[in-house]
């Protein structure tokens, strides 16, 4: 009677265990499939090396063309090329004033409008330990450098109040704070996905760098370097910021624990004080 279980016929074959049980064919085996890793890391060391060779011949022509320009104070091209927009606005009072009004305008709604939503929805302390880092690291930079005033500078009071932004001359200009706080706001709005407001801030720090050149409130360096330490620190704190988190808990929960300690200490005192007048007012009437 022959076997008509299959499984039977397939395990009684031997040539099925021959790659397992046969080191020299499992070699043979080996040899026979081509192998195409080696070719794939040979072609890409060979992309690499070329990269190396670009970057190379770049740092030797940046060193050939290095500037040597002898100015006796600071030049900025930025600056100069909005000086007719500048003359121009100076000229007209009103239209000066409006223009210096919508900037600050701005940072005022800004700050109230990124304030309000924390409060309200925010999930971390990320944003307000940015803000605290990026200006302490700005005014631990102007402890350090000093930039004259540029030729047209104008902040003055336009007659309209602000809160956030301080009128008047002031030499902070190394970096700038206007663009670094825009710059943390709105990647504060976008982590929470709002890309619609931070879009809409986007426009108003645009307007606000504008303004800054033609007023000459700040240099061109000043703007691209406060844009660059504001991201840099929001990413910083952001990868942080469960630590952060953990360490204001901990400050709030101590200083929670110490108020219930002194007033629930006070409130017992008072307590027993009021059970000692009641017992003075019954032994009086008895």
């Amino acid at each position: 009677m022959s076997n008509l279980n299959p499984l039977s016929q397939q395990t009684n074959n031997p040539s099925l265990y021959a790659k397992d049980s046969n080191p020299a064919y499992n070699s043979q085996q080996n040899q026979q499939e081509p192998s195409t890793k080696e070719p794939v890391v040979r072609q890409h060391q060979w992309i690499r090396f070329g990269i190396f060779l670009f970057c190379l011949t770049f740092i030797f022509l940046g060193r050939a063309a290095l500037p040597d320009h002898p100015v006796p104070t600071i030049v900025d091209r930025a600056m100069e090329s909005l000086e007719f927009i500048n003359f121009y606005v100076m000229d007209r009072p009103r239209l000066r004033d409006a223009m210096l009004i919508g900037c600050t305008f701005f940072m005022d709604v800004m700050f109230f409008a990124t304030g309000i939503y924390w409060i309200l929805y925010g999930n971390s302390s990320r944003i307000i330990v940015s803000i605290l880092f990026f200006y302490a690291t700005r005014a631990a930079v102007q402890q350090m450098f000093y930039c004259p005033y540029p030729k047209h500078y104008f902040w003055d009071d336009p007659g309209f109040p602000t809160l956030v932004v301080p009128y008047g001359r002031s030499s902070d200009f190394f970096f700038s704070g206007h663009v670094g706080f825009v710059t943390l706001c709105t990647s504060e709005w976008i982590k929470h996905k709002q890309y619609l407001v931070a879009s809409i801030l986007a426009l108003g720090g645009l307007y606000t760098v504008f303004i800054l050149l033609v007023y000459q409130a700040h240099y061109s360096i000043d703007i691209f370097t406060g844009m660059v330490v504001g991201s840099w620190i929001f990413l910083l704190v952001d990868k942080f910021k469960e630590d952060f988190d953990a360490f204001f808990i901990m400050i709030y929960e101590t200083v929670l624990g110490l108020f219930k300690i002194i007033f629930g200490a006070s409130e017992r005192r008072s307590v027993r004080e009021r059970e000692q007048e009641l017992i003075d007012v019954a032994v009086t009437e008895s």
